[in-house]
C-alpha cells in the first residue's frame, strides 16, 4: 500500500518555545510522509528567526498578520499537499506512533480518522485526564449541541475542505461551526478507541476562564445562526461554567477536579 501524504498544519503567534516542542513531537513520529506548515501571525518574540533557521525541516511556512487561528488553517489548507490533514497548534504534542498506526489499515473509504486526546495542564509532567472519542454514529448525533471531537492530531481528507474552508466570523467555535455545516458531506469517519493521537495542554483560548464569556457567546451565536434546538442539558453545563468562570481560582480547582477525576 502507498503510504499518503500527510500535511500538519499549526497556527501560532508569540508562542516559539510552545512550537519548538510541537516541531519535536512531529519529528519524533514514526510516521515519515509528512510536510509540516506553519502558519504564523507576523510573531514578534523570535518565532520568525527560528523559522527561517529552520526552514529545511518545514515544508512550508508564512508569517504575516491574520483573522485568528481558522484564518490561518485557511492558509494553511491553501498550502496543503498531503491526501490527509491534521491541525496541531502550538505545544500541542502528535503521539509517535498514532499516524502509522492510523493509516496502516484499508482507510479509503473515511473522511475522518480519530482517537483520543491526552490532556495536561502546563507545568505537570503526567496527565490530567483523556478527552475521548465516540464512534462515528454517535459523534454525528452530538455535534448538533457541542463540539465532541477531540480534534487535535485528527486526521481530515483534503477533499473534505474543497470549496469549504473554516468560516472567520467565529474565533473560538470555529471548527464546531465547520463541522455542523459539513457533517452530512463526511461519507464515514472512524473512531479507533484507546489509541491517543496527541498530548493537549490545557488553557488554551477555548478553555480558559478568560474566554469563556466569549466563547458562551460564540456558542448561542452559533445556534441562533443555524437555528440548533434541544440543547438544553449542554446549555445548562455551559451557563454554569460561565458562572463559576467569573471566580478564576475556583474555575481552575473545579477544571483540575474533573480531570483528575476523568485520569
Amino acid at each position: 500500500m502507498n503510504k499518503p501524504v500527510v500535511s500538519i498544519i499549526t497556527a501560532t503567534f508569540n508562542d516559539k518555545q510552545s512550537l519548538l516542542e510541537t516541531a519535536e513531537s512531529i519529528s519524533n513520529s514514526t510516521y515519515k510522509k509528512l510536510e509540516w506548515i506553519v502558519i504564523d501571525g507576523a510573531s514578534s518574540d523570535g518565532t520568525l528567526e527560528w523559522l527561517r533557521s529552520n526552514s529545511a525541516n518545514i515544508a512550508q511556512w508564512l508569517s504575516e498578520p491574520d483573522d485568528g487561528i481558522y484564518d490561518a488553517w485557511n492558509k494553511g489548507i491553501s498550502l496543503a499537499k498531503g491526501e490527509w490533514i491534521v491541525f496541531l497548534g502550538a505545544g500541542d504534542l502528535l503521539e509517535p506512533n498514532w499516524l502509522a498506526r492510523a493509516l496502516n489499515k484499508n482507510c479509503e473509504s473515511y473522511d475522518l480518522i480519530y482517537g483520543d486526546i491526552e490532556l495536561i495542564f502546563p507545568g505537570y509532567a503526567s496527565s490530567f485526564g483523556k478527552k475521548c472519542g465516540f464512534a462515528w454514529e454517535k459523534t454525528a448525533t452530538k455535534l448538533k449541541c457541542s463540539m465532541c471531537l477531540p480534534h487535535p492530531g485528527m486526521l481530515h481528507r483534503k477533499s473534505l475542505f474543497d470549496n469549504n474552508k473554516f468560516s472567520i466570523s467565529y474565533k473560538i467555535v470555529g471548527d464546531w461551526e465547520f463541522f455542523i455545516r459539513t457533517r452530512k458531506k463526511i461519507r464515514a469517519a472512524i473512531h479507533y478507541e484507546g489509541q491517543v493521537q496527541a498530548i493537549v495542554p490545557l488553557g488554551g483560548v477555548s478553555a480558559s476562564h478568560q474566554s469563556i464569556e466569549r466563547h458562551f457567546a460564540e456558542r448561542m451565536r452559533l445556534m441562533r445562526d443555524y437555528q440548533i434546538e434541544g440543547c438544553w442539558l449542554e446549555n445548562m453545563k455551559w451557563a454554569a461554567k460561565r458562572l463559576i468562570a467569573r471566580h478564576a481560582s475556583l474555575f481552575e480547582m473545579i477544571q483540575r477536579a474533573v480531570w483528575r477525576w476523568r485520569r
